[in-house]
């Protein structure tokens, strides 16, 4: 229906009509009573023409206009396509009737089984002028062929393909057979880290390698202490951070490596605090000089006489003289155990379980203590080591002359437990001489000390002294140090202190903490790994988590481990209380038993992902939760050892072949 809006100009009302107003046509307002002439577009009484018509019109137009176009559009396509594939097909007539007559080469291996020649299409003869675009086809074969069609003349045969002459190869000399080795788990190749995380950490390691550099003092030590704290920490502070340039790939020839070496050869003489002994007896041996040999034996006989009767240690151990190591190196030989059962009680009652024979043995030293044995290996006569320059002391295993074999096995002929060696004659002069104290330290008391629990309250000790003297004495075991029945006490001091938590505390009546509960697991992978019965260079082969109180405690160590990450991922405690001393500890202990997880949980990805951001601008790190002496170097230390998982335990690792957890 048509339908005509006007507007009143008196009283603006909307009104509607139904048929056609020519514009100027006189209209009355039935609501006002005005009149007025319908006007123009803009203009008062302006009749606006009906919308709905003319929309409908312009649709179809439209859709009209579209059916056109496509339809169009779908028939140029089809004849272009049609006229494609004509001139296709014309130029592949072309092609088959252009194609060379002379059949492919027929290699060695076609000649045997010949495949009948195709039939050839002679191809038209080519025209003289320029070849056109668009090339006729050549004509089609006949449907219907003649019955007998003329054979083809038979093709030349081709040459074969001659192989090439080859060089005969020249035999090889029969090797000789090498005896069968003992077969070796093959473990894979392990990524701990994606590769752009990767990056990040070793990044994060070069910086802290270079403020290491930067934080060296001009003497070569490291640490700011003076006065008594200078003189006690001071050495521990520069061996750990020479130890952890070293254990970070920097090459024992650098500069701040040799001033430090310099540093502590000067020293070593006064040292008497077990930190400091047992991190240099750690550095002298990564840095591999044949002359730190026998400041390497002082240092471990200063530990084994400092331990206590709990079988632990203290903050310090006695400083020996050069007769009284020599005297008590004796006395180790003469009392070293045959066999396990000399060690423990337990293996004893045990009838039903069969030891090999022999104990393990390090493999003997390159430079072995000369004024110790009657008569030296002639392969080792000439490995002695040579003076140091910088070192003011007399090293208690110089070379000196020594008596005669022949004068020397006339005086005496002791032979030693489970070793065809003999001890020289100032050995045992050395070792009647030794003073009371020294002759019953508890390495040489440990068959009436195993026999009962260990009195912790006797003599003060504490397991965070104790783990590096276990360090120290697990690297000075390589070379002729006897301490199979001082690692015998430390097994026996930590089966006896486990507390009702699982796990192991810093002294006696107090908490259950991480760090000393990692600290005893490593104490007690000494049994297994060095003390048990086993061939040199076979490997134990033993399942670890068999072991109860070492299985109890990895479990504890593993529910201490989630708490304290989950508190600092989830931001329940400020990242600067993260306590880096437990950190590395975790690291080096889980490292020793080859361990990525412990209990589903991946230690090492998460104490990256604590420690990165907590690295400063200088590339040292600090925080309050760790008590470093206030010294950064020690606490940026911790770190470089957690992020380069490096293993201070080598030697015990390559023992303990079966993982703990699997």
């Amino acid at each position: 229906m048509l339908t005509v809006h006007l507007s009143c100009p008196c009283c603006s009302r909307a009104l509607l009509s139904h048929r056609l107003i020519a514009p100027g046509e006189r209209l009355r307002c039935p609501k006002c009573g005005s009149w007025f002439r319908a006007g123009g577009s803009g203009e008062s009484g302006t009749v606006t023409a009906p919308r709905r018509g003319r929309g409908i019109l312009l649709a179809w137009l439209v859709f009209i206009g579209f059916v056109l176009l496509s339809g169009g559009g779908i028939a140029v396509l089809a004849s272009l396509g049609n006229r494609e594939k004509g001139q296709g097909d014309e130029f592949v007539g072309w092609a088959k009737s252009s194609r060379p007559t002379t059949p492919s080469p027929v290699g060695p291996e076609d000649s045997a089984h010949p495949t009948p020649a195709p039939t050839i299409i002679a191809a038209p003869a080519a025209p003289s002028g320029p070849l056109p675009r668009n090339p006729a086809p050549s004509p089609a074969p006949l449907r219907n062929p003649p019955a007998d069609p003329p054979k083809p003349p038979p093709l030349p045969e081709l040459p074969r393909r001659q192989p090439e002459p080859t060089t005969p190869a020249k035999e090889k000399p029969a090797e000789p057979a090498k005896p069968p080795t003992p077969a070796r788990r093959e473990e894979p190749e392990i990524h701990w880290l994606p590769a752009n995380i990767q990056k990040q950490v070793d990044r994060s390691i070069d910086r802290g390698i270079e403020f290491l550099r930067r934080r060296q003092n001009a003497d070569g030590s490291w640490g700011h202490q003076t006065a008594a704290a200078g003189m006690r920490y001071t050495p521990g502070i520069t061996a750990l951070s020479a130890l952890t340039l070293l254990e970070c790939g920097v090459s024992p020839k650098d500069a701040h490596v040799r001033s430090a070496a310099r540093y502590l050869r000067q020293r070593m003489p006064e040292l008497t605090n077990t930190y400091s002994i047992s991190l240099a007896i750690l550095f002298f041996d990564r840095l591999g000089d044949e002359s730190d040999v026998a400041r390497i034996r002082s240092l471990a006989l200063r530990l084994i006489a400092g331990q206590r009767t709990s079988g632990g240690w203290d903050y310090s151990c006695p400083k020996l003289k050069a007769d009284e190591e020599l005297g008590l190196l004796a006395l180790l030989y003469k009392d070293r155990p045959t066999t396990s059962l000399d060690l423990f009680a337990e293996e004893r009652k045990r009838e039903e379980t069969k030891l090999d024979s022999e104990l393990y043995r390090p493999r003997p030293s390159k430079v072995p203590p000369l004024e110790l044995f009657l008569a030296q290996d002639p392969t080792a006569t000439n490995r002695n080591p040579p003076a140091a320059s910088d070192s003011p002391d007399k090293a208690p295993f110089s070379r000196e002359p020594q008596a005669s074999a022949a004068s020397d096995k006339q005086k005496t002929l002791e032979s030693l437990p489970g070793d065809s060696r003999r001890l020289s004659k100032r050995a045992l002069e050395a070792a009647d001489k030794l003073p009371e104290a020294l002759r019953h330290i508890p390495a040489l008391r440990s068959a009436e000390l195993l026999r009962e629990p260990p009195d912790f309250g006797e003599q003060r000790t504490d397991n965070s002294n104790t783990q590096f003297a276990i360090l120290g004495l697990l690297t000075a075991e390589n070379y002729d140090v006897p301490m199979e029945r001082a690692m015998a006490l430390l097994d026996w001091r930590f089966r006896n202190s486990m507390t009702l938590q699982g796990g192991w505390n810093y002294r006696p009546n107090t908490p259950t903490t991480p760090p000393m509960t990692a600290a005893a697991l490593m104490g007690l992978a000494l049994k297994h790994g060095l003390l048990l019965p086993n061939r040199r260079g076979r490997g134990r082969d033993i399942a670890v988590h068999d072991d109860e109180i070492i299985h109890r405690g990895f479990l504890t160590l593993t529910d201490m481990l989630k708490d304290y990450y989950s508190a600092f991922v989830f931001q329940q405690f400020p990242l600067d209380q993260l306590d880096l001393y437990f950190l590395w500890t975790v690291e080096r202990v889980a490292v020793l038993y080859n361990l990525r997880e412990l209990e589903n949980l991946e230690w090492y990805p998460t104490g990256v992902q604590l420690l990165l951001p907590l690295q400063r601008a200088d590339g040292s790190w600090s925080t309050k939760g760790t008590s470093c002496l206030g010294e950064p170097s020690v606490a940026s230390s911790f770190a470089l050892l957690f992020l380069k998982r490096s293993n201070l335990a080598r030697g015990l690792t390559e023992r303990l072949r079966a993982p703990v957890a699997e």
